[in-house]
């Protein structure tokens, strides 16, 4: 009789062990599905914002329209990043947001970091009735991108 028992426990602390194993597993595989889905996300914001750079000269843009939309984008960006860290932060215990905004900062064209970077509006034309918006919605993409550029710039 004592040797069931050996066996019932022996057996029995087996399938914990994989049961934890599985679910260890499990944790980073959900853990590493959302930090890529971020980062695809992010990668998508980039893709929208450089595809306003005038192609010719590889400039930022000087519309309100475009100024606009990019800093639109940026604050998007980090409006989603925010909220996916909030949303899932039990499987991101431990990640970076910083990093995923340094990875979010390296795929912008320079002209749009640099822009972002000076902190200062020109718009041509001058657009008196857009101009407070953006240039707050300018200071609002410096500040998040700021750590980025003073890490990264060269």
């Amino acid at each position: 009789m004592c040797n069931n028992q050996t066996e019932f426990s022996l057996s029995s602390w087996v399938a914990i062990g994989i049961s934890c194993l599985a679910l260890f597993v499990s944790y980073f595989s959900i853990r590493l599905s959302i930090a890529l889905s971020i980062q695809n996300q992010l990668t998508s914001k980039a893709k929208e914002c450089n595809k306003y750079i005038i192609e010719e000269t590889q400039a930022f843009p000087t519309t309100a329209h475009e100024v606009s939309a990019i800093v639109s984008t940026i604050i998007y960006a980090k409006h989603l990043l925010d909220l996916q860290f909030k949303k899932s932060w039990l499987f991101l215990l431990g990640k970076s947001k910083q990093v995923s905004t340094h990875i979010f900062y390296f795929e912008l064209h320079t002209s749009i970091t640099e822009y972002v970077h000076r902190n200062v509006l020109f718009l041509n034309p001058k657009d008196q009735t857009l101009e407070p918006t953006i240039k707050k919605q300018l200071q609002t993409c410096h500040d998040f991108l700021e750590e980025s550029n003073q890490k990264y710039q060269v």
